[in-house]
């Protein structure tokens, strides 16, 4: 008698391989975004902070912006890319303070060397906005299609 059989063990291990594939086209996507995406962020600093206030008033240290940074994680889940301001770094001594520079940005402050109040400033949220924006707009999710696809063709 002639049969045939189809064993869905083989068929769930094939699968699994190609997902293990996928997740590393993703991590490799990622990376290949990352140095773009920091670059935006540190782009939309400037604008939602360094820019808001005149030079004379407004003391650049770009601490905020020389604190970004990316990081790639996963969980059983998901995998994420996050680009973020380094809780870890903190500004100079000359704040007083060892709170995290985005805190103080987005907490306000007094300046050190005149004592004049800098205002607190929702940075983040337009910043995050912006960045949603620049995703939908650019075609950088093509480049972690193009990495899942180099490993599943």
């Amino acid at each position: 008698m002639a049969k045939c059989q189809l064993d869905f063990s083989k068929f769930n291990k094939q699968w699994k391989g190609k997902m293990d594939e996928v997740e590393n086209g993703v991590k490799d996507g990622f990376a290949k975004i990352a140095p773009d995406m920091r670059q935006r962020y540190q782009y939309y600093q400037q604008q939602e902070v360094y820019e808001k206030y005149q030079p004379s008033v407004y003391q650049r240290t770009n601490n905020l912006k020389e604190s970004t940074t990316s990081e790639i994680t996963e969980d059983d889940n998901s995998i994420s890319l996050t680009i973020f301001s380094d809780p870890n770094q903190t500004p100079s001594n000359k704040f007083g303070s060892s709170v995290p520079y985005s805190y103080i940005v987005t907490k306000g402050y007094k300046l050190w060397n005149t004592g004049k109040e800098m205002f607190a400033r929702d940075w983040v949220e337009p910043m995050a906005k912006e960045l949603q924006s620049h995703l939908q707009q650019s075609g950088i999710i093509s480049v972690i299609i193009n990495e899942v696809n180099k490993r599943i063709r």
